[in-house]
């Protein structure tokens, strides 16, 4: 078994950073970006150009797919700050953090789970 070393308030200060960086920053800037982007792209709707549509249709799919990079990147962060929480609960002192395995946080990390759908609420 190898020793898990961790200072427990700087880690809890992590975690309270990452939170609320999420909540007050990032979140609110990814729920902007997708209200504003995430409707029908309407660049050049009344150009009959194949290729402006072509265009068009290439600039939504692209948007589309920021977007949902963004929202799994709040899922993950999120992920990531509820396993900082669980870590933090269970080993609320260094003997118990030191009794720990990388198996045991491990555990912790699969057991986390994710927000679903974009408009879960990160407060």
């Amino acid at each position: 078994m190898r020793e898990i070393d961790v200072d427990l308030a700087s880690f809890g200060a992590l975690r309270e950073a990452l939170a609320r960086e999420l909540q007050y920053s990032v979140g609110p800037w990814v729920s902007h970006l997708i209200d504003q982007y995430g409707v029908d792209v309407g660049l050049g709707t009344r150009n009959p150009s194949q290729n402006v549509r072509a265009f068009r249709d290439r600039y939504g799919d692209c948007l589309d797919d920021t977007l949902d990079r963004l929202h799994s990147y709040l899922r993950e962060s999120s992920l990531l700050v509820d396993a900082a929480g669980a870590i933090l609960a269970r080993y609320r002192t260094v003997d118990e953090l030191a009794g720990a395995s990388v198996q045991d946080i491990t555990g912790m990390l699969s057991l986390a789970r994710p927000i679903d759908g974009p408009e879960a609420d990160l407060g």
